[in-house]
């Protein structure tokens, strides 16, 4: 998501429900953080890993011309969708090819040269295929996928997000090194 917004998170707000349903600390039952740019674009990040849910890795982008939205059903969940393949809809009311109607984009999982690898585990490949780059890059001399700058947007505001959970949900002026 952070490589569609230009600009670097800014401030969060995190709250969360507690810890009921495991006992152990590390497991919050439910969280979510809000966090802002400098120009006013809001992310929401909810995350759920105890409660009991047939989806997981479900997203929505919303933008000014329009919703984009990824859904990934689970195989063995009791839902209408159970055993459908990931989808990428978009919806716009105007503008664009696709206005008035959820239409489905064709979009890989991962990519295709992961598709057929018996290793490629962990976030439907995606895990495995991020690994696997970094490593080449680490074995050939080549820039890594992710440079450092790029790696501490995806990280610090998630070390922010908790602390502001920790606090109460207190609104946190993100700082980066």
């Amino acid at each position: 998501m952070l490589r569609l917004i230009s600009e670097d998170l800014e401030t969060v707000s995190c709250f969360g429900t507690g810890i009921r349903l495991t006992g152990n600390p590390e497991e919050h039952d439910f969280m979510t953080a809000q966090f802002r740019t400098a120009s006013g674009v809001v992310a929401r990040i909810m995350t759920s890993f105890v409660n009991e849910s047939p989806t997981h890795h479900h997203y929505r982008i919303f933008t000014t011309r329009g919703v984009f939205e990824r859904t990934r059903p689970q195989a063995n969940s009791n839902t209408p969708s159970a055993g459908e393949l990931p989808r990428a809809l978009f919806y716009s009311a105007k503008g664009t090819a696709h206005s008035g109607e959820f239409s489905d984009l064709a979009m890989a999982e991962m990519p295709p040269r992961y598709a057929e690898n018996p290793n490629a585990t962990g976030h439907g490949g995606v895990d495995y295929a991020m690994l696997d780059a970094f490593f080449h890059a680490i074995r050939t001399g080549k820039p890594a996928p992710v440079a450092l700058r790029e790696g501490l947007r995806i990280s610090v505001p998630g070390i922010y997000a908790a602390e502001s959970a920790r606090r109460g949900g207190e609104v946190l002026k993100i700082q980066y090194p």
